[in-house]
């Protein structure tokens, strides 16, 4: 986050996704006053609006999800994948999180649209407008996902 910071990707143009909200207090909660290149308050700039994945789970159910995969078959487009580039690239354990916090998003921003009124989704802001109808659209997601049975909320962290 020091380097996001530094060079401006933040703010409304930019959503970040981090890693084991544990691991994140932590770092924050770890850095000693004064001793980090970035003050404390433009880490949190950065890392404002941020989504956290916690987790690393395929869902044991193989049952069709969202995305028309049952999830062994994900497990093994993701092996299959990293086979292809002759082993260079490893599967991540968050694979899974990852590809269904994408759905996620995507069904969140889609059911959004019939809040926005006379917005446009393309000119989004954090203004109090724009934030209602994106956490409206949000809180009606619900969907079968590669990792577990998903309902995405998002949260004001802080």
């Amino acid at each position: 986050m020091f380097q996001a910071y530094r060079q401006g990707l933040y703010g409304s143009k930019y959503a970040w996704i981090l890693t084991g909200s544990s691991m994140y207090r932590n770092w924050i909660n770890s850095i000693p006053e004064g001793s980090s290149p970035c003050p404390l308050r433009q880490l949190m700039k950065a890392a404002w609006g941020h989504f956290l994945i916690s987790n690393m789970n395929i869902s044991p159910e193989e049952k069709v999800t969202i995305s028309g995969m049952v999830p062994s078959a994900f497990s093994t487009f993701t092996k299959n994948l990293s086979s292809s580039f002759s082993g260079r690239y490893l599967v991540s354990g968050y694979s899974s999180l990852v590809y269904d916090a994408a759905w996620a998003l995507a069904l969140g921003l889609n059911n959004s649209l019939k809040y926005l009124g006379e917005l446009r989704l393309e000119n989004y802001n954090y203004s109090t407008p724009y934030l209602s109808a994106v956490m409206k659209g949000m809180h009606e997601v619900e969907f079968r996902g590669i990792s577990v049975r998903n309902k995405y909320l998002l949260f004001k962290i802080g």
